[in-house]
């Protein structure tokens, strides 16, 4: 250990200075973590999120501080830390720019503390995204010193930096109704912003006039993704997540259907299997952050065995959406962490062409087809086989209208129209 106080810098592209390697050693054995950031992403999240569970079991507190001005912070990046928060009461908290905000919220700091009485802190250019921490040209100042040093008074700054950002509102504790408020506004800008400014204004301001459609589906603005995802030659334009996910599907009806016939299965046998649908590079379902609580999940693998057995058993062509539903939920509904979306997922994994995919993409989608009736972010309390059924008979609607061969193909539209 050098001689404290120290200091250096860190810039990625270097194993040594790289600030994903270097945070990943910094949380373990870390008894508080504090994160205050312009920016946060899904995959800037899921790069610390192995390690961050692993300290946080171990006792660590945490506190998240995240901007959401010019709209670059994710919305799923949120779900994921305000889970934290839910699932460790006390210990995990998240801030938010508040709405009435004067200015931009942009600092880049990170605060580790350890039992010893040591501190870390990095303050620099790096956000809490994937390219913050491994892909961008970012430099940080590290600086590590004993908590009990004239030092400790750039942490008391930082107390009190805080205290005031939040009595002044500039900052406020995230909640999900603000995170779902948040997401409606991140999803129109991130679209229309590629499109043009210009064509976002307007889209955004017709949608706002627009009646609630009651039967027949607004796709003016879907039309629009459509055409930008047709035109996209990359990975996530339209042919390519055409071919992707018609292979996926295959892959993961052979998952399942080994799941289901597997004799004496076990909780880490399930696991692996499971791994296959919801982890790269296999990630044979698309729907996001399936593979967080994975282990929590597989405590219920023979439950869900029973429901693929006599879901294969009684599925029939004439089964209507609504009524597949029931099945699943009749033998899942006590099964932690399995929701509509891996329920749908399995009966959309049987058939693409009656069955839809429930999750948070595919509900903006909904939306921006203006039907609104269905929640932000579905569970078991919220959608029922009645509700599965009218969402599948919508989504028929709008399908059919933008001329998609089946649900995959819409699936991978609304997936597109959300990021």
């Amino acid at each position: 250990m050098p001689t404290l106080p120290y200091a250096m810098l860190f810039k990625n592209g270097n194993p040594k200075t790289d600030h994903a390697a270097q945070f990943s050693a910094f949380l373990k054995g870390a008894v508080e973590f504090h994160c205050y950031v312009a920016f946060a992403s899904d995959n800037g999240v899921d790069g610390i999120w192995n390690d961050l569970e692993l300290a946080l079991e171990a006792g660590m507190t945490a506190r998240f501080v995240v901007g959401l001005d010019f709209y670059q912070t994710h919305p799923g990046a949120l779900d994921s830390l305000k889970s934290l928060v839910d699932y460790y009461k006390g210990r995990v908290s998240l801030h938010i720019s508040g709405e009435g905000r004067k200015f931009i919220f942009h600092p880049k700091v990170y605060v580790f503390k350890y039992e010893d009485g040591t501190c870390r802190v990095v303050i620099g250019s790096a956000n809490l995204t994937h390219g913050g921490f491994s892909g961008n040209h970012e430099i940080s100042l590290f600086y590590e010193f004993e908590t009990g040093e004239e030092d400790a008074k750039l942490l008391r700054q930082l107390e009190r930096m805080f205290q005031t950002l939040q009595s002044s509102g500039e900052i406020v504790p995230a909640t999900d109704e603000l995170i779902a408020e948040y997401d409606e506004k991140f999803r129109y800008y991130a679209l229309h912003r590629r499109a043009a400014e210009l064509r976002a204004k307007a889209a955004c301001q017709q949608a706002k006039s627009k009646p609630v459609a009651s039967t027949k589906p607004y796709l003016d603005d879907l039309r629009a993704v459509l055409e930008l995802m047709q035109n996209d030659d990359s990975q996530d334009g339209f042919d390519s997540q055409k071919s992707l996910r018609s292979s996926s599907r295959h892959e993961a009806r052979k998952i399942l259907d080994r799941i289901r016939t597997s004799t004496g299965l076990t909780s880490q046998a399930f696991l692996q299997l499971y791994e296959g649908l919801v982890c790269k590079p296999i990630h044979a379902w698309h729907s996001g952050n399936l593979h967080r609580r994975r282990k929590t999940l597989s405590e219920g693998y023979s439950e869900i065995q029973d429901a693929l057995k006599h879901l294969d058993k009684n599925i029939k062509l004439d089964t209507t959406a609504g009524d597949a539903y029931e099945m699943l939920l009749t033998y899942l509904q006590g099964t932690g962490q399995v929701g509509p979306n891996v329920m749908t997922e399995i009966l959309h994994t049987y058939d693409s062409t009656r069955f839809a995919i429930v999750n948070k993409n595919s509900v903006s989608g909904m939306t921006m087809a203006h039907f609104k009736s269905f929640p932000a972010s579905p569970s078991k309390k919220t959608f029922n086989a009645k509700r599965y059924q009218d969402f599948c008979t919508k989504a028929e609607s709008i399908r059919e209208g933008l001329g998609l061969k089946d649900f995959t193909e819409l699936d991978a539209l609304f997936n597109y129209a959300y990021w």
